[in-house]
Parts: structure tokens; C-alpha cells; sequence
């Protein structure tokens, strides 16, 4: 055998003493990582699912949310034209006033 040879063989024997010697920690370790990825796998799962939910509520709720948008636009127009009738009836009586202190005899 050459020196090459020797050193690949004593190379080789060692990994396979220290993969007999931790083969446990090996086996428990591969163990352990295929739960979490079974665990990780089903809470991908449940994820989708609460997506696909909340989608749908998302489909639901945007008619209603245009609904609301237009009933606001129009109350505040509704509102704004309430208003300027307020601001206009208050300006006459103002000036109902004016007339009254300026002329007390008339009516």
C-alpha cells in the first residue's frame, strides 16, 4: 500500500468510528429535524388556509367598503349643502335684525 492509500484508509476509518461513536446524536438529531419539518409543514399548511379565508372575507367586505366610501361622499355633499343653506338663513336673519334695530315701527 502507498502512503496515499494509507492516509485515505486511516481517514476513512476514523469518520467511520466517530459516525458509529455519534450515531445517536446523528439518528436524534435527524429525528428532531423531521418533526420540525413536519411541524413547519403543517403550520405552511394552516397559513394557506387562514390566507385563503381571509381572502374571501377580503371579497366579501370590498363591496361594502365602496357602499361606505359613496355613502360618505354623498353625506358630506348632503352636509356640506345643508350647511350653506344654515349659513344662508342666518345671514337673512342677521339682516331681519339690522332692519328691526333700524327701523323698530315696521315689520
Amino acid at each position: 500500500m502507498s502512503l496515499l492509500s494509507t492516509i485515505l484508509f486511516l481517514s476513512a476509518a476514523k469518520s467511520s468510528y466517530e459516525l458509529v461513536l455519534n450515531r445517536k446524536e446523528i439518528f436524534s438529531n435527524a429525528k428532531e429535524a423531521a418533526v420540525e419539518t413536519k411541524r413547519v409543514n403543517a403550520l405552511q399548511a394552516q397559513l394557506k388556509n387562514q390566507l385563503k379565508t381571509l381572502q374571501k372575507e377580503a371579497e366579501k367586505i370590498a363591496p361594502l367598503a365602496h357602499d361606505l366610501a359613496y355613502k360618505t361622499q354623498a353625506f358630506s355633499q348632503e352636509a356640506q349643502a345643508r350647511a350653506e343653506q344654515i349659513q344662508a338663513q342666518m345671514e337673512q336673519a342677521q339682516e331681519r335684525v339690522k332692519q328691526v334695530k333700524n327701523h323698530p315701527n315696521q315689520k
